[in-house]
């Protein structure tokens, strides 16, 4: 009967240590477990990057301008210091939180024939601007038109007038600037955070004419072309 007793006793405590072993396993098992072991649901996420734009990014390249296909000729425009905008009344036009600016300036021609004149001549200027400024910037030469209807040259009257045509870009208008019977022709547009200005200026021959607005339209449909390409 007492060694019955003992081997009862004896079962009763093996079965504890197994227990007891198998617990403390279990328990291993959970503090050992590393972060690699986590559901993937936990992992962290990398934000969603967005794209810059290349007007605040880079320099504006000499292919965002007319080239010699554009005007149908056969130099490339070139870069220039001339001021694309008319006096406008004297009103001041700072293009504040400018990034950077570039113009170029050259002749057109309507069509094209070997020896022949060009039609006329034009300067066209791209300007970048910090986010927000270039829409404040157009906004500024449109009121600047609208507040100066006549101004004098010396002696001469000029006249200013927003006319109606082709819309271009996120934004844009243009004007005609006249002295007598000589008409030229101003477009402004802005894509993003890029202000494009082209300034019809006749042929330079002192001879009054009025612009070919049909080829205006042209040459400034095929700027904007550009200037998109350019911004992608």
């Amino acid at each position: 009967m007492r060694s019955r007793q003992l081997r009862v006793a004896i079962a009763l405590v093996l079965g504890v240590v197994m227990v007891l072993g198998c617990g403390s396993k279990g328990g291993r098992r959970g503090r050992d477990r590393t972060p690699d072991d986590r559901p993937a649901a936990a992992a962290e996420r990398t934000p969603p990057t967005t794209r810059a734009s290349s007007a605040s990014t880079g320099p504006i390249p000499d292919s965002a301008f007319l080239a010699a296909a554009d005007v149908n000729g056969d130099t490339a425009p070139r870069e220039t210091s001339a001021p694309v905008l008319p006096t406008l009344c004297r009103t001041p036009l700072p293009p504040t939180g400018q990034a950077q600016s570039r113009t170029f300036g050259g002749s057109y021609w309507k069509g094209r024939r070997a020896g022949t004149q060009p039609t006329g001549r034009f300067v066209e200027t791209i300007t970048t601007f910090r986010a927000g400024a270039a829409t404040q910037h157009l906004g500024r030469i449109r009121a600047a038109v609208d507040g100066c209807t006549t101004e004098k040259v010396g002696s001469t009257p000029v006249n200013y007038r927003v006319t109606t045509g082709a819309r271009y870009g996120d934004e844009s208008f243009a004007f005609t600037r006249t002295v007598g019977t000589d008409v030229r022709v101003v477009v402004v547009v802005r894509i993003r955070d890029a202000v494009m200005i082209l300034h019809e200026t006749g042929t330079g021959a002192g001879t009054p004419s009025a612009a070919d607005l049909p080829t205006v339209d042209r040459l400034a449909g095929r700027a904007v072309q550009r200037m998109q390409t350019w911004l992608g």
